[in-house]
C-alpha cells in the first residue's frame, strides 16, 4: 500500500517544479522587460539611440539566458549519465547475483537426484548383501547398481557443466517411450520410500518422442517419490502414456490429498515446499528436465483416483 500510495506524489513534484519555474521565467521576463524598457526610454535622446537600446538590450537578453539554458542543461544531462552509469552499474550487480543464485538452485537440484540416485544405489547393495536372495533377484539389483552409476555420472557431469551456463549437455535419441518409463519404474521402485505403493499403468506402446533415458528416467523417479510422499508412502500411483494431436503426454497421477488449483504453479518454485523434510528441489528438478532437456511442457491437473497428476507433453 505504501509503494502504491507513493507513486501520485512523485509523479506530481515534477510537474509543480516545472510549473513554479516557468511561472518564475515568465515574472523575470516581464520585469525585465518592463525595466529595461522604461530605462531604453529614459536615457534615449532619439528614436535611433531608443531602437539600438532596443537591439542591445535584446541581444543581452538573448546571451544571457543563452548561457544559462546551456549551463542548466549541461547539468541536467551530467546527472543523467551519471544516473544511468549508476543503473546500469546496478543492474549488472543485480544480473550478477540473480546468475549465481540459479546456478545454486539448480546445482541443489542436482544434488537432490544425486540423493535419490544414491538411495536406489544403496538400495540394491543392500540386497546383494542378502544371502537369501534369488539369481533373478540379484541380477535385478546388479542392473540398478549400473543405472544408478551411469545416472551419478550425467548428474555429475551436469554439476561441472553449470559453472559454465549449460544445463542441457546430453543428445536425445528417437524411440519408444513405454520401455524406457517401464525400466524408470522399475528403477524407482527400488527406493525406500516406494516399496509399499501399488503401481498400475496404461502406456500406449507406440508412442515415441525425442527423450535422453536417463533424463527421462530421473523425472520419473522425481514424480514417483513425489507421489508416494502424497500418499504416505502407502497409495496408489498410476502411470499413464498416451497421443494426441501431435503430441506425446506422460502422466503420474496419485491418490493421495491433491494440489489446490492456487498452488499448482508455486510447486515448481525453487525451495518451495509443503513437506516437514522437503527441500523445494525435486519439482525444480523435473521443470527445468522437461523444458530444457526435451522441450517439452509440464503441468498440474486434477487426478481420477482423487489427487494430483504431473502431466509431460513432449513433441512426437
Amino acid at each position: 500500500m505504501s509503494v502504491s500510495a507513493a507513486k501520485p506524489t512523485n509523479s506530481f513534484r515534477p510537474g509543480l517544479i516545472a510549473l513554479v519555474v516557468a511561472l518564475g521565467y515568465v515574472l523575470l521576463c516581464g520585469l525585465y522587460i518592463e525595466w529595461s524598457t522604461r530605462l531604453a526610454a529614459r536615457w534615449a535622446g532619439s528614436v535611433e539611440q531608443l531602437a539600438a537600446y532596443e537591439i542591445a538590450k535584446g541581444l543581452t537578453f538573448v546571451s544571457v539566458t543563452g548561457v544559462l539554458f546551456y549551463l542548466v542543461t549541461y547539468l541536467l544531462l551530467k546527472r543523467i549519465v551519471a544516473q544511468d552509469d549508476r543503473l546500469r552499474q546496478n543492474e549488472s550487480t543485480l544480473v550478477e547475483a540473480d546468475r549465481k543464485a540459479m546456478a545454486g538452485v539448480f546445482a541443489g537440484a542436482v544434488a537432490h537426484d544425486i540423493g535419490n540416485t544414491l538411495t536406489v544405489a544403496n538400495s540394491a547393495i543392500g540386497w546383494l548383501e542378502d544371502a537369501s536372495m534369488t539369481a533373478e533377484e540379484r541380477a535385478a539389483a546388479v542392473s540398478d547398481l549400473k543405472r544408478a552409476s551411469q545416472e551419478l555420472s550425467q548428474l555429475s557431469r551436469r554439476l561441472v557443466l553449470l559453472q559454465g551456463g549449460t544445463r542441457t549437455p546430453f543428445p536425445p535419441q528417437t524411440g519408444p517411450l513405454a520401455p524406457v518409463i517401464k525400466e524408470s519404474v522399475r528403477f524407482a521402485q527400488a527406493h525406500s520410500k516406494v516399496r509399499s505403493c501399488k503401481f498400475t499403468y496404461a502406456l500406449d506402446e507406440s508412442a515415441r518422442a525425442t527423450f535422453v533415458p536417463l533424463t527421462v528416467g530421473r523425472i520419473m523417479l522425481n514424480l514417483i517419490l513425489n507421489g508416494a510422499d502424497a500418499t504416505n508412502g502407502n497409495g496408489k500411483i498410476h502411470v499413464r502414456l498416451w497421443q494426441s494431436d501431435g503430441l506425446v503426454h506422460l502422466e503420474v497421477h496419485d491418490n493421495g490429498p491433491g494440489i489446490p488449483p492456487d498452488m499448482r504453479e508455486r510447486v515448481f518454485e525453487p525451495l518451495y515446499t509443503s513437506k516437514p523434510d522437503g527441500t523445494g528441489l525435486g519439482l525444480v528438478s523435473v521443470r527445468t528436465a522437461v523444458t530444457d532437456e526435451l522441450r517439452g511442457e509440464i503441468s498440474v491437473i486434477d487426478s481420477p483416483f482423487g489427487g494430483a497428476c504431473f502431466r509431460i507433453s513432449l513433441p512426437r
